[in-house]
């Protein structure tokens, strides 16, 4: 489950929307919290009943929260070559360091597993995101997959 809080309105609005059109991965998940006796789910049922007022009154409440950082374990020996992975191919859109939600989410202190069950759906086309990043994940290795997971994963503050 991916931290919302704090990103932009604009991004959790298409992210809705492109469930809706099954644009990315709806992998089947259990309830974690209320009746948790309930079957399993995906974002692309729950994303397909809702109204685009429903989009857009999400999209509003949850950028005004403040992004919670995730407090995780890293690899410290994988954050300087992250953070230049991160500085020559992802820093036009996810701005100073992937900390700020602007033309893209805030990478910065978000969940490692989230991250990894992501990125490995950018090369088979199941998550549909912009060109320019397509190619740049599908060129890294799992190495440097892992040095940047490993670099948004150090981002605590």
């Amino acid at each position: 489950m991916p931290i919302i809080g704090g990103q932009g309105s604009t991004y959790i609005q298409s992210s809705l929307e492109e469930y809706q059109d099954w644009g990315r991965p709806c992998i089947k998940s259990l309830y974690r919290y209320g009746d948790t006796s309930r079957p399993k789910t995906d974002m692309c049922k729950v994303a397909g009943g809702l109204s685009a007022e429903d989009i857009a009154a999400l999209s509003a409440h949850y950028s005004a929260l403040p992004f919670v950082p995730a407090k995780q374990d890293f690899d410290a020996a994988q954050i300087s070559s992250g953070a230049a992975l991160h500085e020559e191919n992802c820093e036009n859109c996810h701005k100073q360091g992937g900390s700020v939600a602007d033309s893209g989410p805030r990478l910065a202190g978000q969940w490692t597993p989230y991250l990894k069950a992501q990125l490995k759906f950018v090369p088979t086309g199941e998550h549909l995101v912009p060109g320019t990043m397509e190619r740049a994940i599908s060129s890294f290795s799992d190495e440097e997959l892992s040095a940047l997971i490993n670099f948004y994963a150090s981002q605590q503050d």
